[in-house]
This record gives C-alpha cells, sequence and structure tokens, in this order.
C-alpha cells in the first residue's frame, strides 16, 4: 500500500557551504545504515570501558550534531546505568525516566526496554536518545495506550529508534505534538498493532524522518501528519500490510 506523504517545499541558495547544509542533504547512506545495523561496526557503537564501580560514567558513544558520518565522541551513561533491566519483562519506565532527568544524552544499549504504560517526554529540550542497533522499547502485555508520546517537547534527537507496541486500545504507537525540530535519524522501526504507526500532529513543526520502516497488518495508517508542517522525510518502507 503506497503512503501519502507529505514533504516540506525547500528553498535551495545557489552554493552550500558545510554549515548551512541541511539535514536531508547530510544523511547517512541506507547502505552504510543498514551494514551498520548487521555487522555493529565497534567505532559506531558504545565501547564499555571500566566498571559498574567505576564513578566515571562507563559509556563512550559515536554521535554527531551535523552528519551521522562525522562522529565525535562523547561521555554518556546507559539507562541500565538507572536501573533498566533491558530484559523485555520488567517494566523499565521509572528507569528511564531517571535517566531523561539527569542526562543530555541518553543511551540504549542491546536489549529490550519494557515500557508499562506510555512513555511520555513533556516538555524536554535538547536531549538525544541513542539506541543500539538491537536496543529496543517494547509494550508489556498490560500495557495501554500509545508507547511513545512526545508532547511540548524542542531540539529532541533519536537515533536509531526501534518500538514494539502491542497493546489493547492505543490509538497509535508513537505520537508528536505541539513539539519542533525534532530528529528521528538513522533507521526508526515501529512494529505495531494499533490503527496508526506513528502520528504527528498539534501544530509541530520542522520534524525530519531519515528512514522510517512501519512493520504491521492491521494499521488503517502508518504516518498520519494532522496539523503540521515543514515535516521532511527521507524514505518511507512499510510491510505487513
Amino acid at each position: 500500500m503506497k503512503e501519502r506523504v507529505h514533504q516540506a517545499a525547500i528553498s535551495e541558495p545557489d552554493t552550500w557551504t558545510a554549515a548551512d547544509l541541511p539535514i536531508w542533504a547530510k544523511q547517512i547512506s541506507r547502505k552504510h545504515l543498514i551494514a551498520a545495523m548487521r555487522a555493529a561496526e565497534p567505532d559506531l557503537l558504545p565501547v564499555e570501558k571500566g566498571t559498574k564501580e567505576s564513578a566515571e560514567p562507563v559509556w563512550t558513544i559515536a554521535l554527531t550534531d551535523d552528519s551521522p558520518l562525522s562522529y565525535k565522541r562523547i561521555s554518556a551513561r546507559s539507562v541500565t546505568d538507572y536501573g533498566a533491566k533491558g530484559d523485555g519483562v520488567h517494566n523499565d519506565e521509572p528507569a528511564i525516566m531517571k535517566a531523561i532527568l539527569q542526562e543530555d544524552t541518553i543511551y540504549f544499549p542491546n536489549g529490550q526496554y519494557g515500557i508499562g504504560s506510555t512513555l511520555l517526554l513533556r516538555g524536554l529540550n535538547q536531549k538525544k536518545f541513542v539506541f543500539h542497533p538491537e536496543a529496543k522499547l517494547v509494550h508489556l502485555r498490560m500495557a495501554e495506550g500509545s508507547l511513545l508520546q512526545i508532547h511540548h517537547c524542542k531540539a529532541l534527537t533519536f537515533y536509531n529508534l526501534s518500538v514494539h507496541a502491542f497493546c489493547r486500545n492505543a490509538p497509535n504507537a508513537i505520537l508528536v505534538m505541539r513539539s519542533d525540530h525534532v530528529d528521528f535519524l538513522g533507521i526508526t522501526q515501529i512494529t505495531c498493532s494499533s490503527a496508526r504507526s506513528f502520528v504527528i500532529g498539534g501544530a509541530s513543526h520542522t520534524i525530519t524522518i531519515e528512514t522510517l520502516i512501519m512493520n504491521h497488518s492491521t494499521a488503517a495508517e502508518g504516518l498520519a501528519l494532522l496539523n503540521c508542517n515543514n515535516i521532511t522525510v527521507g524514505t518511507l518502507v512499510r510491510t505487513g500490510g
């Protein structure tokens, strides 16, 4: 089924400089992304240093503000440092929220992070969420509602976000409302049983989705854009329906 995607018109100057290249002009290639997902190149992934008893941050991750191919080294603590189990059984939502309150960059190591209700991000500014290629947010069986909601946020970046939303009475898997300058970089994957996979609305603007893969058999709509503007989608893939 072909998705209806509205892409914002972009005016292009005669010449570009490195500083003013738009994000869509600096996208990582799909071949490179897929290779990274499969091969998990060591220089692109977190490297453990020290032990759990160390007082220093124990994760070093590769991240960039400008281009996924221009890496700089920064230190970040992972959600497991705040008590997340990543086993797909325990409710990791409280631990994730603790990490969000304490850190500007939140890293999710390999694992399945259980969400008992809805992971609600409200009023956040300038936060980065970095996921190992095998890490994902998963709904627990007793969960109801959307898995991830983003409300009144500004300047958030999600890299390699993956969600598995299977629950009762869920109108959507991801909902973005009244937020701006939110970037979903790398490959964003949604597996769900809800009516819609990804909803952007509520006067949200300047949202970038680099590559979106949606896997569902029952959803009436994959990506729904409602009362929003300046939405840029690079690659959109829908499977399962």
